[in-house]
């Protein structure tokens, strides 16, 4: 495992690199992209767990911290959807300069499945995991309102003079949600050639692409199992479903 920093026309961005334990046939690659916000926290240990799991079966791995989030630089204010976009490109141009691997797949949970699904064409990825995904930057707007209104509180008690949403301590703000509009899953997304592994869409996704390109659908046993706590509120680690991931990996990758 080795952290490291990579320079973009932005900022920096953060990101830890998974050699392979052993080397395949053909040199591959895989690239996650992290939730954001509480998400992000949630998923951390099980995405170093798959990282690690894929580097196992002997791909170059990368997962990494978008434009202002986690430890790359910047913040939430200063950062879009188009520049996410752009970060995703920007790992996979850095995972090819490290690895050589040319054939290399996009893995994404939440808005990072958004994010890699809208970025699969640029940057050339053989397949594609979409995990959960949000389908559209105006469903996250959405989604973000319905989980702070869970107790009951009026949504207006976390929107702030700026119109900001603030969310577990993460400060969503108007430009940044309002950038999103038009992000949004469709079936000319779904066009890489090593297929496409579809995780608990919630809702379904309807935007399937033609009969020519394959797209697999897994279930996991609990809906949104990634988002689970034990009785004692410690993080579930789905390990049905990340080793699923592996395997479709393997032999899609």
């Amino acid at each position: 495992m080795e952290p490291l920093f990579f320079d973009t026309a932005r900022r920096q961005l953060y990101g830890v690199y998974h050699p392979p334990a052993m080397l395949r046939t053909a040199s591959a690659g895989v690239v996650l992209c992290y939730p954001i916000g509480e998400e992000y926290m949630r998923i951390h240990r099980a995405f170093r767990w798959l990282a690690e799991r894929l580097a196992a079966r002997g791909f170059h791995v990368l997962r990494f911290d978008y434009d202002g989030t986690g430890n790359s630089a910047g913040n939430l204010e200063s950062t879009s959807f188009p520049a996410w976009q752009d970060n995703v490109l920007s790992a996979v141009d850095e995972l090819r300069s490290i690895s050589g691997a040319e054939q290399l797949s996009l893995i994404g949970l939440r808005i990072g499945a958004l994010l890699a699904a809208a970025s699969a064409a640029a940057a050339r990825c053989h397949s594609l995991v979409l995990w959960d995904p949000v389908p559209s930057g105006s469903a996250f707007r959405a989604q973000l309102e319905a989980r702070v209104t869970n107790s009951g509180t009026p949504l207006s008690d976390f929107i702030d003079e700026q119109q900001a949403i603030n969310c577990a301590g993460y400060r969503f703000t108007n430009a940044l949600l309002a950038s999103g509009q038009g992000v949004e899953l469709a079936a000319s997304h779904f066009s890489a050639a090593g297929g496409v592994l579809l995780i608990d869409p919630q809702p379904p996704i309807t935007a399937l692409p033609a009969a020519d390109i394959s797209v697999d659908l897994l279930h996991s046993d609990t809906p949104a199992d990634w988002d689970t706590v034990d009785e004692l509120g410690g993080l579930f680690l789905p390990t049905a479903t990340l080793s699923s991931i592996v395997d479709w990996v393997n032999e899609h990758g």
